[in-house]
């Protein structure tokens, strides 16, 4: 089984949508600060954020943890 320690498709995701970190931490009441410190990889949101947060950025849960080999979210 495999642990996951970053998400590398939350800024990926993002930014092919046209988002900001703003607006995105804004919608799930969380500070800008920790929406951050996902994308980066500094710390893991909690598995009780990951539909919402898959739903805002348009894609499957699964689909958060992938990165392409030219750097954009597997679709």
């Amino acid at each position: 089984m495999k642990i996951y320690t970053s998400m590398p498709g939350i800024r990926t995701r993002r930014r092919v949508l046209g988002l900001t970190a703003t607006s995105l931490a804004a919608e799930l009441d969380v500070t800008r600060q920790a929406w951050n410190q996902w994308e980066s990889g500094a710390t893991m949101p909690s598995a009780g954020y990951l539909p919402a947060i898959a739903a805002l950025l348009q894609c499957g849960i699964e689909d958060l943890y992938k990165e392409g080999e030219d750097g954009q979210a597997l679709e």
